[in-house]
């Protein structure tokens, strides 16, 4: 199936009214699927969707399954044209994803992307992440004893001098102030979701899901049963794993120079230290199929998304991560 700009763009030329008419399993401005062409998985069956928003003027978004020159072509001629919002979701990354969550595989086929990029079951499930975890924060407490720069605070538990410490792993240990911050995220996440099932249920909306009808109780709590889930984005990913790839490249495997000089380029906002900017700069970065930064921001993933595991949620429902790779640097300061 070859994408065309023209056919695309008619796609999205659906007013909000129009498309509320259709969207049962969450409300208009999460996104809905809109078009659905799957094959058979275990062929080499190019699979894609189309998926549509509402809430704002250019919003398609692709789901690409098969690398295909043209395919991939069509689609940055049209995020060229359309200059605006225009998300690639990889499908087997979402579908191993929900698998990996729980769900079968014939129901993790049939997901939808809501809120930002939140795979979701409609009408089995509503996976919508609530609140947002500040990764990069965490790398900025373990390189100052978990003291925050901006207000001088002690916000973290102490990890010891940074400009001691020999090895990435001693990095790695002090980065782990996510497991201290974690548990308090968790508790509000908790919190939230409680005070939602009490003062503000969606009665209408549980209606269209699975379950809540036969057990009588809300989304909120817990009505879709095994399929209830709560989670919390991880965001900057990849600022934080960017930060801890350069470290460990130029610090600690080049020797470019030691761990103390860029704690003092910190401390400074590296006012006198364009060698050590430009040096970190120039460290591998996610995102441009380099294996050696990707991993260690896979590492950061799984660490925040190992810690979510453990706990269990309001009305007993599974916690899970959702990846994101904005820093979320307006609301998180």
């Amino acid at each position: 199936m070859k994408l065309s700009l023209t056919y695309s763009i008619d796609l999205m030329n659906i007013s909000s009214e129009e498309f509320e008419k259709y969207s049962g399993s969450f409300y208009a401005e999460a996104g809905d699927t809109l078009i659905s062409v799957k094959g058979d998985f275990n062929r080499n069956e190019k699979v894609c969707h189309f998926f549509f928003s509402s809430n704002a003027p250019v919003s398609a978004i692709y789901l690409i399954d098969k690398e295909n020159g043209d395919y991939l072509r069509a689609a940055a001629e049209l995020a060229r044209a359309l200059k605006g919002k225009l998300k690639f979701i990889s499908d087997p990354v979402a579908i191993r994803q929900l698998e990996r969550d729980g769900y079968p595989t014939e129901l993790a086929r049939d997901y939808i992307i809501t809120g930002c990029n939140s795979p979701t079951i409609p009408g089995v499930s509503q996976d919508v992440p609530g609140g947002l975890f500040n990764l990069a924060l965490m790398l900025e407490l373990a390189l100052n004893d978990g003291r925050s720069r901006m207000t001088g605070r002690q916000l973290g538990p102490h990890t010891g001098d940074p400009r001691r410490f020999e090895s990435y792993e001693e990095v790695w240990d002090a980065f782990r102030q996510v497991e201290y911050f974690m548990e308090g995220a968790l508790t509000m996440t908790d919190l939230d979701r409680a005070v939602f099932a009490e003062l503000l249920p969606i009665p209408l909306q549980s209606a269209l899901f699975q379950g809540p009808m036969e057990r009588g109780l809300d989304l909120f709590s817990g009505g879709t049963g095994r399929y209830a889930r709560q989670s919390i984005s991880l965001a900057g990913a990849p600022n934080a794993g960017d930060g801890l790839a350069a470290l460990k490249k130029v610090v600690f495997e080049e020797k470019r120079f030691p761990l103390s000089r860029v704690i003092d380029a910190l401390d400074a906002d590296f006012e006198g230290f364009d060698d050590v900017r430009c040096a970190l700069e120039r460290a591998p970065k996610f995102g441009n199929g380099d294996r050696y930064a990707d991993a260690i921001v896979n590492d950061v993933l799984a660490l925040g998304s190992d810690l979510m595991h453990r706990h269990t949620g309001y009305c007993g429902t599974p916690v899970i991560a959702a990846a994101a790779t904005i820093s979320s640097n307006v609301p998180l300061g």
